[in-house]
């Protein structure tokens, strides 16, 4: 059985060339929302689907601190839709004002695109503690193509961030979505 393992191993490698389809996934939300559980913590609470001047769907979201947040952390949740049931893919909760925190957010793929991408188009990731009377925004947030890896399928899902302070919930930030191939699929050949 080896052998014949090995044959086809090498059959593979022998071979003058063989194609690769190649694809690339776009992740397109189609609702969000935004709750806000401590007024006197935030206001100004905003979150908006807009079209860049690419033509492409981004989100915008906005507040306000109202004093200064301490002990900070965010609860990540990743649920894909898979035909009628639901799969929870991460349940993770990062604090976003140690170092060990923000290490743990590159620890997993979906968190470091997602991460990534906050940090590009605005400054929520990048004080801790909030400052008091600050505005905070994420403004054009899209997860690039070449972000998310080729390997990933198409399918719904649902991402819900919480911003947790002091052990209390915050503010609730849900995406509904999709990813989608998009393109043409390429080949290359491979010698």
């Amino acid at each position: 059985m080896v052998g014949l393992y090995k044959l086809l191993l090498l059959l593979l490698l022998l071979l003058p060339a063989h194609w690769i389809a190649e694809s690339k996934l776009n992740f397109i939300p189609n609702k969000i929302e935004c709750e806000n559980y401590m007024p006197t913590f935030l206001t100004n609470l905003a979150c908006v689907l807009k079209s860049n001047d690419l033509n492409e769907t981004v989100i915008d979201m906005d507040f306000i601190a109202v004093r200064e947040l301490n002990n900070t952390s965010v609860s990540f949740s990743f649920n894909v839709m898979i035909g009628k049931s639901t799969v929870n893919y991460i349940n993770k909760r990062f604090d976003i004002c140690t170092r060990t925190g923000q290490d743990a957010l590159e620890d997993h793929i979906i968190t470091r695109v997602i991460s990534e991408e906050i940090k590009k188009s605005g400054n929520i990731l990048n004080d801790c503690p909030y400052k008091k009377n600050k505005h905070y925004y994420v403004h054009g947030f899209k997860v690039k193509e070449h972000s998310i890896p080729p390997y990933f399928p198409e399918m719904n899902l649902t991402i819900t961030i919480d911003l947790v302070t002091n052990r209390r919930k915050t503010m609730r930030f849900l995406a509904f979505g999709r990813s989608v191939k998009v393109g043409k699929i390429t080949s290359r050949i491979i010698p």
